[in-house]
């Protein structure tokens, strides 16, 4: 008895070709430096966070008026974010237990010991803002963030016309 087989088909029928295909390295050349040029220009359109001040505030009242509690029942610290940049978003170590959208900013209820925030928004890079200090329960902090080399309201003179 004569057992016959047959070719059996590849798998991916260009397989052959991909394997035996000749790279030109006159075209690498001009590849990579358009690819390097387009990875180092993307950080150019994308716009920097300025942070104007970070720091405690023991006379502000705001977390023990309005006081949030953590799933653990710990009570809450409070960050009072002013800026004029819309569209923020916030992320920490530990969790927020709430953010408040205000008119003058954020108002971020964070867990007692986070040690950082951090800011994203369209169109801006990333960046990790460490804590003054570890997050203290019932403490307001207060932080101010524009975008770098731009204006703060309080910056800004209004002019009123008759």
């Amino acid at each position: 008895m004569k057992v016959t087989t047959t070719p059996e088909k590849p798998i991916f029928p260009n397989a052959q070709n991909l394997l035996h295909m000749n790279f030109n390295c006159n075209h690498l050349k001009k590849i990579i430096p358009i690819l390097v040029l387009m990875v180092s220009v993307l950080p150019v359109f994308s716009q920097e966070f300025e942070i104007r001040e970070f720091e405690a505030d023991p006379n502000d009242l705001s977390a023990r008026r309005y006081e949030k509690t953590t799933v653990n029942g710990d009570a809450a610290a409070l960050i009072k974010v002013t800026t004029n940049i819309t569209g923020m978003k916030f992320d920490s170590n530990i969790g927020f237990v709430e953010i408040e959208n205000r008119e003058d900013g954020y108002w971020l209820w964070i867990a007692p010991r986070e040690r950082r925030i951090r800011l994203m928004a369209d169109g801006y890079l990333a960046k990790d803002v460490p804590m003054p200090e570890p997050a203290r329960s019932l403490m307001v902090y207060s932080m101010i963030v524009t975008a770098e080399g731009g204006y703060q309201q309080s910056d800004l003179v209004r002019v009123l016309s008759d």
